[in-house]
């Protein structure tokens, strides 16, 4: 669903790895690279097979220099955010979206 979806923007992305937590997706944009995180936990008593909690992380590369001065973090308006949030929202089988701040 989302790697097709984000294939058809202005982003560029790689194709999708699996993982045993999930699966991940390289995306760039405007000269910043992220990656993808997916994961999700089943609700087992649920009626229809998808429903559960998915987490969605987005990592921002970001050089040794930035890191150490604490600068290059993604932001709450980040484009990739938005992208993201655009996609998500538009799922008619999603039934909430929200965010979580990293820590």
């Amino acid at each position: 669903m989302a790697p097709r979806k984000i294939g058809r923007t202005r982003y560029r992305s790689r194709p999708p790895g699996q993982e045993d937590w999930g699966w991940y997706l390289g995306l760039s944009h405007a000269g910043g690279r992220y990656l993808l995180g997916v994961s999700g936990t089943a609700h087992e008593s649920s009626a229809h097979e998808n429903d559960g909690e998915w987490r969605i992380i987005i990592d921002k590369s970001r050089s040794l220099g930035q890191r150490l001065r604490g600068s290059g973090k993604i932001t709450p308006d980040d484009p990739v955010v938005a992208l993201l949030e655009e996609i998500l929202g538009g799922q008619d089988d999603f039934l909430a979206l929200g965010r979580a701040p990293s820590r």
